[in-house]
Formats: structure tokens, C-alpha cells, sequence
């Protein structure tokens, strides 16, 4: 998908940060079949909801590199995805895909699609050469937070915790967007260890 401007220099209208392009960096979106039908309203606003978020990148495999920040939508309504994967965690306390077989992975691709789970997961490509890997992680960022605020509403994006210094650049990128009121004041970031929620 192609955009025009750089979202961190020019952000977009609120609801409509789905295409971007800026410095080389292409960013798409995509979302689950069922996001819609599971949008609610209370009281004429929306109802808060949490969003877990973790990042992978492809380089081998690809015509060119890929950066993805992926979020888990928890939905109090529906049964936890994340309590039905747990039979797969290996020692360490998280789910790696690089960590388990082929069969391993066949099973785990067919519990997530017996749930009616709600996922968004941004893309950003080509990854640059030097510190690309992070500003695509920003550039994501904050299409991720904004498409998850305006069109799931989700107020509250939990991701795994990085270095501080690293993750401090995620909140900057959080205020930047709130500042240029593509983000409400409301939406809020924090940081865990994966150790420490399984929905990481």
C-alpha cells in the first residue's frame, strides 16, 4: 500500500491512518474478519478495552524486510485465546513460534482459529539498513495506536518491555500523537516483561 507522508512529520485525520509512506517505509494494516461485528457502545461511548502487543521482524524468507507490530485485542465477553495457547508455552513462561515444530505449529494455528479473537497487526517494509528497525517500530506504533483507539476502542496498549531507553521512544511517539490530537488523551501505553502476562 502506498501513502504520501511521513506519520510521525504529517499524522492523519483521526480513524484514517491505514497508509502511510514515509523515507522508504511502506505501512499496512490488517485486521480480523470479525473486528466489527465485536464493537460495542455503552452509554453512547466506547467501552475501554486492552490491547497486547509484540513486535517480530522477517528478513530471510521475503523479497524484502518486514517489521510487524501485532496486538491481541482481550475481550471480556469471549473466552481468553491466550488461556487455550498456554497448553503450548514452553519453559520460560511465553509462546515462541521459532520454538516449536511444525505439528506444534499446525495445532496452534487451528486453536487461534477456533477463537473469534480481534487482532490488528501492522507492517512496515522495507526495514532500512542501520537504525531502521526502530523507526519502523515508531512509525507502526503509532498507526497501530490509532487504528486501535478509533476503530476498536481500545484505550490501554500493553507491549513487552525493551531496553528503558527504548521504550521511552514509544512513549514519546504516544504523546506526539496526543499532542497532534490523533490520539485522545485517554489512550494509555505501558511496558511488561513477557515473563509477567501471558497475553505477551
Amino acid at each position: 500500500a502506498q501513502g504520501h507522508q511521513d506519520p510521525l512529520l504529517h499524522p492523519p485525520a483521526p480513524g484514517r491512518p491505514d497508509r502511510h509512506r514515509g523515507r522508504g517505509l511502506r505501512l499496512l494494516h490488517a485486521v480480523s474478519r470479525s473486528w466489527w461485528a465485536s464493537l460495542r457502545k455503552w452509554k453512547g461511548s466506547w467501552v475501554g478495552r486492552v490491547a497486547y502487543g509484540d513486535e517480530s521482524v522477517r528478513r530471510s524468507g521475503v523479497s524484502e524486510s518486514v517489521y510487524f507490530l501485532g496486538t491481541y485485542i482481550a475481550d471480556e465477553d469471549q473466552s481468553d485465546l491466550a488461556d487455550a495457547l498456554s497448553v503450548y508455552v514452553r519453559q520460560g513462561g511465553k509462546l515462541h513460534w521459532r520454538d516449536h515444530t511444525p505439528r506444534t505449529k499446525r495445532a496452534v494455528c487451528e486453536t487461534i482459529s477456533e477463537h473469534n479473537a480481534n487482532y490488528l497487526v501492522v507492517a512496515a517494509s522495507p526495514i532500512p539498513e542501520g537504525k531502521g528497525e526502530e523507526r519502523a517500530r515508531q512509525q507502526a506504533l503509532h498507526c497501530l495506536s490509532v487504528m486501535l483507539e478509533g476503530d476498536f476502542g481500545v484505550d490501554s496498549l500493553i507491549l513487552e518491555r525493551r531496553q528503558q531507553t527504548q521504550d521511552e521512544k514509544d512513549k514519546r511517539t504516544i504523546a506526539l500523537a496526543q499532542r497532534n490530537k490523533v490520539l485522545t488523551p485517554g489512550f494509555r501505553l505501558t511496558h511488561r516483561f513477557g515473563h509477567e502476562d501471558k497475553r505477551l
